[in-house]
Protein backbone atom coordinates (compact mmCIF):
# COMPACT_ATOMS: atom_id res chain seq x y z
CA UNK A 1 0.00 0.00 0.00
CA UNK A 2 1.22 3.48 -0.87
CA UNK A 3 5.02 1.85 -2.43
CA UNK A 4 4.12 4.25 -5.72
CA UNK A 5 4.18 7.20 -2.55
CA UNK A 6 7.62 5.84 -1.31
CA UNK A 7 9.90 6.98 -4.01
CA UNK A 8 8.44 10.49 -4.13
CA UNK A 9 8.65 10.80 -0.78
CA UNK A 10 12.10 9.19 0.14
CA UNK A 11 13.31 11.51 -2.27
CA UNK A 12 11.78 14.79 -0.98
CA UNK A 13 9.44 15.37 -3.93
CA UNK A 14 6.43 14.57 -2.55
CA UNK A 15 4.17 13.89 0.75
CA UNK A 16 3.21 10.72 2.77
CA UNK A 17 -0.20 9.67 3.06
CA UNK A 18 -0.67 12.45 6.02
CA UNK A 19 0.29 14.62 3.52
CA UNK A 20 3.66 15.39 5.47
CA UNK A 21 7.00 15.96 3.33
CA UNK A 22 10.60 14.56 4.73
CA UNK A 23 11.73 17.80 5.44
CA UNK A 24 8.62 18.92 7.44
CA UNK A 25 9.24 15.45 9.83
CA UNK A 26 13.36 16.63 9.75
CA UNK A 27 12.23 19.74 11.71
CA UNK A 28 10.22 18.21 14.59
CA UNK A 29 11.52 18.48 18.15
CA UNK A 30 11.97 15.49 20.06
CA UNK A 31 8.54 15.58 21.89
CA UNK A 32 7.04 15.29 18.34
CA UNK A 33 9.40 12.52 17.28
CA UNK A 34 8.25 10.78 20.65
CA UNK A 35 4.64 11.25 20.47
CA UNK A 36 3.74 10.47 16.70
CA UNK A 37 3.88 7.19 15.17
CA UNK A 38 3.39 6.74 11.38
CA UNK A 39 6.21 8.83 9.84
CA UNK A 40 8.72 5.96 11.14
CA UNK A 41 7.82 3.75 8.82
CA UNK A 42 7.77 6.32 5.94
CA UNK A 43 11.33 7.12 6.46
CA UNK A 44 12.38 3.53 7.66
CA UNK A 45 10.21 1.16 4.90
CA UNK A 46 10.54 -2.42 5.32
CA UNK A 47 9.27 -5.96 2.79
CA UNK A 48 6.79 -6.83 5.72
CA UNK A 49 3.46 -4.75 7.00
CA UNK A 50 3.84 -3.14 10.28
CA UNK A 51 2.32 -5.29 13.14
CA UNK A 52 0.82 -2.24 14.51
CA UNK A 53 0.10 0.32 11.95
CA UNK A 54 -1.86 -0.21 8.93
CA UNK A 55 -2.16 2.06 5.64
CA UNK A 56 1.72 2.52 5.49
CA UNK A 57 4.20 0.92 2.46
CA UNK A 58 5.40 -2.15 2.33
CA UNK A 59 8.56 -2.92 -0.08
CA UNK A 60 8.56 -5.57 -2.73
CA UNK A 61 11.28 -6.22 -4.75
CA UNK A 62 10.55 -3.50 -7.55
CA UNK A 63 10.22 -0.45 -4.80
CA UNK A 64 13.38 -1.81 -3.31
CA UNK A 65 15.28 -1.62 -6.45
CA UNK A 66 14.09 1.73 -7.29
CA UNK A 67 15.21 2.74 -3.98
CA UNK A 68 18.60 1.35 -4.23
CA UNK A 69 18.83 3.10 -7.44
CA UNK A 70 18.19 6.35 -6.09
CA UNK A 71 20.91 8.24 -4.46
CA UNK A 72 18.86 11.00 -3.71
CA UNK A 73 16.61 8.59 -1.26
CA UNK A 74 20.04 7.10 -0.06
CA UNK A 75 21.47 10.27 0.82
CA UNK A 76 17.46 10.91 2.72
CA UNK A 77 17.55 8.38 4.63
CA UNK A 78 21.24 8.77 5.78
CA UNK A 79 20.02 12.06 6.92
CA UNK A 80 16.77 10.92 8.66
CA UNK A 81 19.00 7.95 10.18
CA UNK A 82 20.76 11.24 11.94
CA UNK A 83 17.83 13.32 12.70
CA UNK A 84 17.01 9.61 14.75
CA UNK A 85 20.40 9.20 15.87
CA UNK A 86 20.06 13.07 17.91
CA UNK A 87 16.90 12.34 19.06
CA UNK A 88 17.75 8.69 20.62
CA UNK A 89 21.26 10.47 22.01
CA UNK A 90 19.18 13.24 23.77
CA UNK A 91 16.06 11.63 24.95
CA UNK A 92 16.27 8.68 28.10
CA UNK A 93 12.81 6.71 28.25
CA UNK A 94 14.25 3.83 25.66
CA UNK A 95 17.01 2.66 27.83
CA UNK A 96 14.64 0.56 30.05
CA UNK A 97 13.62 -2.76 29.67
CA UNK A 98 10.78 -2.07 27.31
CA UNK A 99 10.50 0.93 24.72
CA UNK A 100 7.96 1.31 21.92
CA UNK A 101 11.34 2.87 20.29
CA UNK A 102 13.00 -0.31 20.64
CA UNK A 103 10.92 -1.24 17.74
CA UNK A 104 12.05 1.68 15.79
CA UNK A 105 15.45 1.05 16.87
CA UNK A 106 15.20 -2.73 14.82
CA UNK A 107 12.89 -0.53 12.11
CA UNK A 108 16.16 1.95 11.46
CA UNK A 109 18.60 -0.65 11.01
CA UNK A 110 16.75 -3.33 8.79
CA UNK A 111 15.51 -0.77 6.80
CA UNK A 112 19.02 0.77 6.44
CA UNK A 113 20.30 -2.33 5.56
CA UNK A 114 18.16 -2.87 2.91
CA UNK A 115 18.44 0.62 1.52
CA UNK A 116 21.97 1.64 1.67
CA UNK A 117 23.14 -1.93 2.84
CA UNK A 118 25.00 -3.55 5.43
CA UNK A 119 27.74 -0.90 6.91
CA UNK A 120 24.72 1.88 7.43
CA UNK A 121 22.75 -0.58 9.95
CA UNK A 122 25.65 -1.56 11.46
CA UNK A 123 26.58 1.99 12.04
CA UNK A 124 23.09 2.62 13.47
CA UNK A 125 23.40 -0.39 15.96
CA UNK A 126 26.75 0.24 17.07
CA UNK A 127 25.46 4.11 17.94
CA UNK A 128 22.29 2.18 19.74
CA UNK A 129 24.82 -0.07 21.94
CA UNK A 130 27.69 2.50 22.50
CA UNK A 131 24.83 4.83 23.99
CA UNK A 132 23.46 2.04 26.45
CA UNK A 133 27.38 1.77 27.24
CA UNK A 134 27.58 5.74 27.62
CA UNK A 135 24.72 5.59 30.19
CA UNK A 136 26.17 2.98 32.33
CA UNK A 137 23.57 0.39 31.08
CA UNK A 138 23.33 -3.08 29.15
CA UNK A 139 20.59 -3.36 26.18
CA UNK A 140 17.81 -5.23 26.89
CA UNK A 141 18.24 -9.11 25.82
CA UNK A 142 15.11 -9.13 23.46
CA UNK A 143 15.49 -6.16 22.27
CA UNK A 144 19.44 -6.85 21.29
CA UNK A 145 18.25 -10.21 19.76
CA UNK A 146 15.78 -8.54 17.64
CA UNK A 147 18.26 -5.59 16.35
CA UNK A 148 20.81 -8.36 15.84
CA UNK A 149 18.66 -9.82 13.46
CA UNK A 150 17.57 -7.04 11.58
CA UNK A 151 21.25 -7.00 10.30
CA UNK A 152 20.42 -9.49 8.84
CA UNK A 153 17.02 -8.94 6.37
CA UNK A 154 15.09 -11.17 4.79
CA UNK A 155 17.70 -13.03 2.41
CA UNK A 156 15.15 -13.01 -0.79
CA UNK A 157 15.52 -9.50 -0.83
CA UNK A 158 19.53 -9.87 0.02
CA UNK A 159 21.27 -8.32 -3.25
CA UNK A 160 23.63 -5.64 -3.66
CA UNK A 161 23.08 -2.11 -2.64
Amino acid sequence: MHEDLLLPFLEGKAPDAKGRLIDDIWAWDDYTLEITHIYIQWLFPLTVPSEHVDDIPVLDKASLSRLRQSRTAQLNQDRSRKVMREFFYKTKGWHREYDHNHLRISRIIESSVLICGREAGQSFFDFVIGEFTRRGRRPPAEALSYWRSALDPDPLFDFKV
